[in-house]
């Protein structure tokens, strides 16, 4: 009987896919202007008809097994940045940055993200195996005086933050931002820090009152919960970071989440909804005020702000080769190596996004993204493309594996750091890699130090 029941959900389930698939095909090729794509150059259409159908499949047949994943919020990433943005930019002729690429430059450009995609997915059907864990993770206590020293540590840079500005203006990127340090490898190590740690600690606090109940495990809570508010404000950060952070501790705190499609249709609206709307507080004077009339009237042109310029960066990333030249491996190494500070080598490669529009003379600074397919060519050109696709595909597939095999019980870091690893996923798909990736592993090592500092394990177990 409940094997019938099963198999009836999983039908059900199975129903509600295909009318996803179809439903956002419809939405994607009739409201979106695909046609006028087809009118402008019907290669070019047929492009993008493509890519917009395999990223649209491939991210709800994904959604269908896990409900967040990396290897989802790749596919979702494609849709986004590769159909949609890319859609709009090339049938408006808006380009970022201020050059204008040929039709075979865009052709070139499709191809790649055309190779790039479905190598992804040959990749993601295999994954590197390991010795199973016969045993969960148990944890055996939570050493609360690691919980205070941290606590204490946040609250002493958050005054030490009220001291150099007011309280309104940890809400305004802009002046939130030059709270910045001269040196950005300690500027690095600071953030780190400050998100991996406030991570652990509220994922760990949050824990203690779902098994205590009690007052002062949910005071403890909210303390802790107001102190990532006011040091990772969702106005004041990047909106990968706010994004991943308070995603993540929605993740944990509402386990029904990790089933259905309640969570890609989330990120859905916080994607083409929210997140255009916060990007008002990016450059907002503290004496004006914040005009929402002026966003929600414009939010037909997101597509084409430079949040998503990673379409754009992939076409000049094709001009850059084309006239410089791939860099073998050079800009490669530079992400690997990205704890090396510059006064020790001085040669050390720039991110691959500075690097293009330095070369191609482009009128800007150099903040500007290099999504993961065009690093892929810029470092070893198209052979780049379809090995480190299908490899990037077989390691998310591992940890997507490693992460959805572990039991409800299970305690591992795993568990506590993969909902925030799905989710700025997006950013490093995004780049450019140097700064996705260096941002990427020290949140990591802090995390895991202090994920490793709070929690003792139960003896003759290993944690992931």
């Amino acid at each position: 009987m409940e094997y019938i029941e099963n198999k009836k959900r999983g039908i059900k389930f199975h129903i509600s896919t295909t009318f996803a698939i179809v439903g956002f095909c419809i939405f994607s090729f009739l409201l979106l202007p695909l046609y006028q794509a087809f009118l402008k150059d019907p290669l070019v259409g047929i492009q993008f008809l493509l890519i917009g159908f395999i990223s649209i499949t491939a991210l709800f047949l994904e959604n269908e097994k896990r409900s967040f994943s990396l290897s989802m919020s790749v596919y979702f990433f494609c849709y986004l940045f590769f159909y949609c943005a890319a859609l709009f930019e090339f049938v408006n002729d808006r380009f970022q940055w201020f050059m204008f690429p040929s039709v075979n430059e865009i052709i070139f450009g499709n191809n790649i993200i055309l190779v790039g995609i479905i190598c992804f997915l040959i990749g993601n059907r295999w994954y590197f195996k390991f010795h199973s864990i016969t045993n969960p993770v148990k944890i055996e206590k939570i050493r609360m005086w690691v919980i205070y020293f941290i606590l204490l540590i946040l609250t002493g840079y958050l005054f030490y933050l009220l001291s150099t500005m007011s309280i309104g203006s940890f809400f305004v990127r802009a002046s939130f931002d030059k709270n910045n340090l001269t040196s950005q490898s300690l500027s690095l190590i600071r953030d780190s820090f400050r998100n991996g740690a406030a991570l652990m600690c509220s994922l760990a606090l949050i824990r203690n009152f779902k098994l205590k109940r009690n007052l002062y495990s949910l005071l403890l809570m909210l303390y802790s919960l107001m102190l990532a508010f006011l040091l990772i404000p969702p106005t004041g950060v990047a909106r990968f970071l706010a994004g991943s952070f308070y995603g993540s501790l929605v993740l944990y705190s509402f386990p029904s989440l990790k089933k259905g499609k309640k969570f890609l249709f989330a990120m859905f609206f916080f994607i083409l909804i929210i997140f255009p709307l916060l990007n008002n507080f990016r450059y907002m004077n503290n004496n004006n005020g914040l005009e929402i009339l002026d966003i929600v009237s414009g939010l037909n042109n997101n597509f084409q702000e430079a949040d998503f310029d990673a379409y754009t960066m992939l076409i000049y990333t094709v001009r850059y080769v084309s006239d410089y030249g791939i860099a073998f491996g050079r800009q490669f190494l530079g992400v690997l190596l990205f704890f090396i500070p510059r006064t020790i080598w001085e040669g050390k490669p720039i991110g691959s996004g500075n690097t293009i529009v330095d070369h191609l003379l482009i009128p800007i600074n150099g903040n500007v993204s290099d999504p993961f397919l065009a690093e892929f060519y810029i470092n070893f050109g198209i052979f780049g493309v379809i090995f480190c696709s299908m490899l990037m595909g077989c390691l998310f597939k591992t940890i997507d594996k490693i992460y959805w095999n572990v039991s409800e019980q299970d305690e591992s870091f795993i568990k506590h750091f993969y909902p925030f690893l799905s989710l700025i996923t997006i950013f490093f798909c995004r780049g450019d890699m140097l700064s996705s990736y260096s941002f990427t592993i020290g949140t990591l090592v802090a995390a895991y130090i202090s994920f490793k500092c709070i929690y003792r394990k139960s003896k003759g177990v290993k944690s992931i």
